[in-house]
């Protein structure tokens, strides 16, 4: 079996600390900024400081872009290009979320049986009227949208999810379709698009919650994937190689407006923030394209401190295990609020001390996932290597027979 060689195939420890920073990032949101609401002085302007540690789901979404389109790009001339693709994915995002699936509803029969409390309520609801296969079949975030409600906190962050899944589905064939010197002017015009969807959608269905909705968060993805072309492009690296300094200058000009967003959050409940015009026209977008350009400077610019700092083991390591933290740490969490504190409100210090204990348990609970789960599963599915599509070579062509006069 003749496995293609790329630049996908090896991998790149500096997106490897991009992806430990993005889910540090929703840690830190969940488990420090939502719990603590001090009401002045240093700790609040710290506190202020992180309103937009959320962003590290649309990190997410553009690395993921950036990684599976260049993949795409790369094997799309195999001759098992979907086979393999769709394999391994599945064997990378199906068999811990359909577990930890399975336990919620099974923990959430035995809580309801029980208790009716403010945690469980918390805890272990649904999205209203999503019914359980749903989930499975990542189709929650559309109730999420139409009803305004994330369900029950232990899994309401499998939004995120539902909106990769469903880039999943579309993106092999979109960038098996398109011819490869078209794709960039095709991923700008879909990144217009959802724009201009986002901005219909807060005039004329002002009930539709846009912050999980699929069609309204793919410019995140869509510019990953138009990341993946660039560097794929010898003039364009050429380009960066030379203009470093511009790139530089786009992320500092993209940097004052990711601290407008800050500012502009941070006097802000979540809600409104995500309701907000500012959010619903270019905020989104404008988070999505400073992180593409965080991604460009990294990757191309291999000596600048950008990329250093993300060459840090320990961000490496958190990379790692970063799907099953994202995906159980505010259950986690929510197990150690009721377990420390009673119900799900803090309490200064022991609040501190539930949230330390999350993590830990997270960390560890990620660990341990990782080795026995996840990678041997992941292992196996990464045997199905992409094969390179044999061509005729000239001199295999049969030669033509000449007719008997």
């Amino acid at each position: 079996m003749h496995s293609r060689s790329s630049q996908s195939d090896s991998r790149i420890p500096e997106l490897d600390g991009i992806r430990g920073l993005a889910i540090l990032l929703v840690v830190l949101y969940h488990y420090y900024y939502l719990p603590f609401t001090p009401a002045h002085g240093l700790a609040a302007f710290i506190r202020n400081g992180t309103a937009l540690s959320w962003t590290g789901v649309d990190l997410f979404f553009v690395l993921s872009g950036f990684l599976i389109g260049g993949i795409l790009i790369d094997h799309r001339d195999s001759e098992n290009y979907f086979k393999s693709f769709y394999i391994r994915r599945i064997c990378r995002i199906l068999p811990i979320y359909f577990l930890w699936l399975a336990l919620f509803f099974i923990v959430a029969r035995i809580f309801s049986a029980s208790a009716s409390t403010t945690w469980y309520a918390m805890e272990f609801g649904q999205v209203p009227h999503c019914p359980k296969w749903g989930y499975f079949l990542f189709l929650q975030n559309f109730y999420m949208a139409k009803m305004n409600d994330f369900g029950g906190y232990w899994i309401g962050v499998t939004w995120s999810l539902c909106i990769e899944e469903h880039f999943y589905l579309l993106a092999p064939l979109a960038i098996w379709l398109v011819p490869r010197r078209k794709l960039p002017a095709v991923l700008v015009l879909l990144v217009l698009l959802t724009l201009v969807l986002r901005f219909i959608l807060y005039l004329y269905c002002p009930s539709i919650f846009l912050y999980p909705f699929s069609p309204c968060r793919a410019d995140g993805l869509l510019l990953g994937v138009l990341c993946a072309c660039l560097v794929r492009n010898v003039s364009f690296c050429d380009w960066a190689g030379r203009k470093r300094d511009w790139l530089y200058l786009a992320f500092a000009l993209l940097f004052c407006g990711m601290v407008w967003l800050t500012v502009f959050s941070s006097g802000w409940t979540w809600t409104a923030t995500m309701n907000s015009f500012e959010m619903a026209t270019a905020g989104y977008t404008w988070i999505d394209v400073f992180y593409a350009c965080f991604i460009l400077i990294v990757v191309t610019v291999k000596t600048g401190m950008l990329a250093g700092a993300m060459r840090s083991r320990w961000l490496r390591h958190f990379a790692t295990i970063s799907y099953c933290i994202y995906l159980i740490h505010v259950g986690v969490q929510g197990l150690m609020y009721h377990w420390i504190l009673g119900n799900d409100s803090a309490r200064t210090f022991l609040d501190v001390v539930a949230n330390l204990l999350a993590f830990l348990m997270t960390w560890l609970l990620a660990v341990l996932s990782w080795r026995f789960l996840e990678k041997p599963i992941i292992d196996w599915g990464h045997s199905f290597v992409y094969r390179v599509r044999k061509i005729p070579a000239q001199n295999e062509t049969p030669e033509k027979k000449t007719e008997p006069n």
